[in-house]
């Protein structure tokens, strides 16, 4: 098992021999929560040609656009109505990717920002690094985590 998202899904399809499948997060004792990790563009502002620089923001979040990246399979369009597009990609290459739809319609909370989250993730992978190898137990390593990037958010 592996935690990821859906941008991954190509890079984990291509690089292995076995068949890859999605399912849904696990339920804790708060219930089942998901983070929305949205795209976002952003313009320079000194660039040489604003005016061409934002012609190619709208074209990026247009319907036409949204669509390419959806039936790419390259990530979920950021036009609803579009979602079965990506859905439909993924299908035929042998993948159901309903999974991360039902957990964006289930309580999902915005990704972190904060001083340290950068060092936090990566200390929580350092973490995370034995229970995968099969060193240590998992609740130990998630316990170890959970103190690392605590201590690390309220110090950074």
């Amino acid at each position: 098992m592996w935690e990821e998202g859906d941008w991954n899904t190509l890079a984990v399809k291509s690089s292995v021999t076995f068949p890859v499948g999605v399912t849904t997060l696990p339920i804790g004792p708060v219930g089942r929560v998901s983070v929305f990790n949205g795209l976002i563009d952003g313009l320079n502002s000194h660039t040489k040609y604003p005016k061409q620089a934002w012609e190619l923001e709208q074209w990026l979040g247009s319907p036409q656009s949204q669509a390419i990246l959806g039936s790419g399979g390259y990530v979920w369009p950021a036009i609803r109505s579009l979602d079965p597009l990506f859905l439909k990609y993924w299908a035929k290459n042998g993948i159901d990717m309903s999974a991360f739809l039902t957990e964006a319609h289930g309580q999902v909370v915005n990704f972190p920002v904060s001083p340290g989250i950068g060092d936090a993730l990566t200390e929580v992978g350092n973490d995370l690094g034995p229970a995968w190898l099969g060193t240590e137990s998992v609740s130990q390593a998630l316990k170890t985590a959970q103190t690392d990037a605590n201590y690390i958010l309220r110090t950074s």
